[in-house]
């Protein structure tokens, strides 16, 4: 019954149709979007529970809605419905203004390209950072380096945090990282790094710690050419980045008591059940 009043409804038969043809077009270019039916997509937002009322049906429909505006078009990236409000909702804070300099803030930026599900929940789930006390999490889903660069203008204008942890997640390797499809105007790689306005962006912000969550990031460690030498450049603040050496499959973030996350262990399919961690901590001097 809440299936037909939905069809009946213009609204929520156009965004309910718009999705399944999002699902079916994702589909057959070999990338899945979050299991294999919309009621699988269905159980991610109430459990096991198969029966939903209208209210439930439009409190869901009505979040999608609000990520979509957010450019957020990937909501299998947080595990249940209040995780995805919560997101929704701190982003709200950012553009009022009203994020707590007093409090942790996290920064996490999700690329776009996922072609095999692992920046989903079920490997890369957030809700540990959501679920943390006095924790302020702000997502974004980014899919270009223009995109990138804009998201670092917005963070400057708006965020009030004296310093943030920000993490960088997405496919790649000690070179690149994909955001999305396409030219390298869609991959983080080395020579975004002479853009003036890109490393302009980046020395602005009071990043105190950045994150790696991309396989390789740190291959070759203090010595190697890799995204997190080349990021920890331009880290003006804290000068600490962390990244996985190998390929990883999902991680843990650590809390310090006051509930801002300082570490990670990676979890790696290739090695030992804990992936080694790369630390490019104090290696650049700045004036």
């Amino acid at each position: 019954m809440a299936l037909q009043r939905i069809i009946m409804n213009n609204r929520y038969f156009r965004f309910f149709f718009a999705l399944l043809a999002t699902v079916f077009c994702i589909g057959i270019s070999g990338c899945r979007f979050h299991g294999k039916s919309f009621r699988d997509y269905e159980r991610w937002y109430r459990a096991e529970d198969n029966d939903y009322s209208p209210e439930e049906w439009q409190e869901c429909l009505d979040t999608l809605e609000q990520l979509t505006l957010l450019d957020i078009t990937r909501p299998e990236r947080f595990s249940t419905l209040e995780d995805a409000k919560y997101i929704v909702d701190q982003r709200k804070n950012l553009a009022d203004k009203t994020i707590a300099a007093d409090r942790p803030v996290t920064v996490a930026m999700f690329s776009f390209f996922d072609y095999n599900e692992v920046l989903s929940y079920r490997e890369n789930d957030l809700s540990s950072i959501i679920n943390r006390p006095e924790q302020q999490l702000l997502f974004f889903e980014i899919t270009s380096d223009m995109d990138f660069i804009a998201t670092l203008k917005l963070l400057k204008n708006l965020l009030a945090a004296p310093e943030f942890v920000m993490i960088l997640a997405g496919h790649g390797n000690a070179d690149e990282l994909v955001w999305s499809y396409g030219s390298t105007d869609t991959i983080l790689e080395p020579t975004d790094y002479k853009n003036q306005e890109f490393t302009d962006a980046l020395h602005s912000l009071n990043i105190e710690l950045l994150i790696f969550i991309s396989c390789e990031a740190g291959a070759g460690g203090a010595k190697g050419k890799n995204q997190a030498n080349r990021m920890a450049e331009h880290i003006r603040v804290g000068k600490k980045v962390i990244a996985p050496l190998v390929n990883i499959s999902s991680q843990t973030f650590l809390f310090k008591p006051d509930n801002k996350i300082h570490d990670i262990v990676y979890v790696s399919r290739e090695t030992t059940p804990l992936g080694k961690i790369y630390y490019a901590d104090g290696k650049f001097e700045y004036p």
